[in-house]
């Protein structure tokens, strides 16, 4: 599995001179194995370099310069160590094992903190001496999100090392070090047991990453990672807070369905992913091309509609085994049907109205009277804004519109019927369709359309502004639904950016933008599509699926699973930038109250998410499950299951941290 924590890096060898003073030799980052020791050892030049460390050390060079009595400057970095700090990192190993400073003194989480190479000082002035300067649990934050992997699962006790408190054994390869240097009050715990990382056999401490390095000379074989600059390293990134409170906010409204677009022309499309279908809980599942693609209808010889529905009632009946309805899209022109008679090839030709209005009537009679199925949503066609899929006139849909919804009411009174379906939010088209409707007093149950690669904010405005339009003509009582969406388009061979479709940044993603047409008040949200079509190679290929051809589910999948499954009721989520990052909270049923939390982290480069916990659930334990580059993402780890990670409690400033190396979702639920 991926390594979610920065390459292995030792990027500085520490030689201690005969006079006391120790020389620092930086290799510019990097692993080990390229740091000058090693590059010297590796190019048969030790005797060379130990005649330089006999000349530096008659020199007597200084690593250090002292400003005061008790403040001393690092020359090599800048940064001054003073008390509370100087007298420990004095006392218990200074520059071998904690490594220069990084930073000054500074306030971090309610303490004073100062970051070394190698470690993260903490001030507690409420503690006892000798604990008021404590080391920081640096092992436990960088490895925190890997509890999950093999070598950080308990084991049962071995012969010797083995410490009962975090059920791990210290590896023979590292015990006689974290002995000598300090034991379990400078390095704490064991909390995973020795394995290659990099090729390094590696340990996790509870303050420190042991690295083994055979290559090098005895006194070095053992070394530190460098867990403070890996720290800072993320926290360099952007730097995101969210606040849950105990406030309720408005209940869920947003119905969820998914759409699929008919990637395929078989009627078994969807048989192996009936259970996956059934687990998202989707209301309804909207399929399009239902006359090119199933080859429902044909003429005869005296031109009269002829009937096949086996295919297409083979499809229906999987979407009703997901337990599911499907939204119809009414699409495209069946062979001969088309108004022109020199288009009678292109299915995206305006029909014959007469013939329309027919194979409608026909169409919902078959589902709602004599199979009795009750299909309740008929959309007419499919993005007829797009000269790809209408060659007619905005006025030639409407007429279409007109006799789809004339078959359809005399078929079933009952069925909502609705378009116009647009390719995207072209604002023109939905307020021209809202004012035709309006005019004309014709059936028109939902008015949507379609969008990919939209902001949250973006999301928000435009669902709003469709509410503003449909405000002008209250007898329509439209619902609103986007029926088309996911992230953005343009990838090769009409796929996703970057192939992001596949990644964590589509779960996150759908997060962000479900919470916006939530508080803008959208009826239906049908995010695109419910699997993959077919592609000669790789399972993932940037398509636009939340399963992939053959089943696997995509990260999206698990987010959209966990979003259905959240209580109806919401709490009010302070989240400043909800384009980058926020969250959904949802009040657990018991008599706590607790909040289940799905928050997303929309943005490709490394940092960290803050979510602060109301006080009144800060003696809350939560179970964290991940999806990121390295939980439940297939495409990258290989592994298609949300798992467990482990149970945090919420610090002493009431919250939790998450250093995240990309796009992520975060999930917490309180824990029984």
């Amino acid at each position: 599995m991926k390594n979610l924590q920065p390459d292995l890096c030792y990027n500085r060898c520490i030689i201690n001179t005969a006079a006391g003073n120790q020389l620092a030799f930086s290799a510019g980052g990097g692993y080990m194995s390229d740091n000058v020791v090693v590059r010297t050892w590796r190019d048969g030049k030790w005797a060379a370099f130990f005649i330089f460390i006999i000349v530096i050390t008659l020199v007597g060079i200084p690593a250090t310069s002292r400003a005061d009595a008790t403040a001393r400057l690092y020359t090599e970095t800048g940064h001054t160590l003073a008390e509370p700090f100087l007298s420990y990192y004095d006392a218990h190993g200074g520059l071998t094992l904690f490594g220069y400073p990084l930073t000054e003194a500074q306030q971090e989480n309610g303490y004073l903190t100062q970051y070394f190479e190698r470690e993260r000082f903490e001030y507690h002035p409420e503690l006892a001496d000798p604990y008021k300067v404590s080391l920081g649990l640096l092992g436990r934050e960088q490895a925190g999100l890997r509890l999950d992997e093999g070598p950080f699962q308990p084991v049962v006790a071995a012969v010797n090392g083995y410490f009962a408190a975090t059920q791990h054994n210290i590896s023979a390869n590292f015990q006689d070090y974290w002995t000598q240097h300090g034991g379990l009050s400078i390095f704490g715990y064991p909390i995973s047991e020795a394995y290659l990382d990099n090729g390094f056999v590696v340990q996790w401490f509870e303050r420190a990453r042991f690295e083994l390095h055979p290559e090098l000379p005895t006194a070095y074989r053992v070394s530190l990672g460098l867990l403070g600059l890996d720290a800072l390293k993320a926290d360099s990134g952007p730097q995101y807070a969210v606040g849950i409170t105990d406030q309720p906010a408005a209940p869920r409204h947003l119905q969820l369905g998914i759409s699929e677009g008919g990637e395929s022309g078989d009627p078994h499309f969807f048989a192996n992913v009936i259970g996956a279908g059934r687990s998202l809980q989707a209301r309804l599942v909207r399929i399009d091309n239902i006359y090119s693609h199933y080859n429902v209808v044909s003429l005869d010889a005296q031109g009269r509609l002829v009937y096949n529905w086996s295919g297409l009632d083979a499809v229906v009946n999987d979407i009703q085994a997901m337990g599911a309805q499907p939204l119809i899209s009414l699409s495209y022109t069946p062979p001969g049907m088309a108004a022109n008679g020199a288009a009678q090839g292109d299915s995206v030709a305006a029909p014959r109205l007469d013939l329309w209005e027919q194979l409608v009537y026909d169409t919902v009679y078959h589902y709602n009277v004599t199979q009795r199925r009750g299909i309740q949503y008929w959309e007419v066609w499919n993005e007829p804004n797009l000269h790809d899929f209408w060659h007619g006139t905005q006025q030639d849909y409407f007429l279409l519109y007109d006799a789809a919804q004339r078959g359809a009411v005399k078929a079933d009174a009952t069925v909502k019927i609705g378009g116009p379906a647009a390719a995207n939010f072209e604002v023109g088209w939905l307020a021209a369709f809202a004012n035709h409707c309006d005019a004309t007093n014709a059936r028109c149950s939902f008015l949507d359309w379609h969008n990919y690669g939209t902001t949250p904010a973006q999301m928000t405005a435009e669902v709003q502004q469709v509410r503003s339009i449909l405000a002008s003509y209250p007898k329509l009582q439209m619902e609103t639904m986007v029926s088309e969406w996911n992230v953005q388009s343009g990838g090769p061979g009409d796929t996703s950016i970057a192939s992001r479709s596949d990644l964590p940044f589509a779960a996150a993603n759908a997060l962000a933008n479900l919470d916006a047409m939530e508080r803008a008040g959208l009826d239906w949200s049908l995010p695109f599509e419910l699997k993959d079509g077919f592609h000669e190679g790789s399972q993932f290929w940037g398509r636009w699926g939340l399963l992939t051809n053959g089943g696997t589910r995509k990260p999206i999948y698990h987010a959209l699973q966990v979003y259905q499954q959240l209580n109806s009721a919401r709490l009010y989520v302070d989240q400043p930038n909800p384009d980058l990052a926020g969250a959904i909270a949802a009040p657990d049923t018991d008599s706590s109250g607790a909040p289940t939390v799905m928050a997303w982290y929309l943005t490709q480069q490394a940092g960290s998410l803050r979510l602060s916990i109301a006080p009144r659930w800060t003696q809350q334990r939560f179970d964290l499950y991940l999806i990121d580059d390295a939980h439940a993402n297939p495409a990258a780890a290989g592994d298609d299951e949300m798992r467990y990670v482990t149970t945090l409690a919420p610090d002493t400033a009431g919250g939790f941290s998450f250093k995240l190396t990309g796009a992520a979702v975060v999930i917490l639920i309180p824990a029984k």
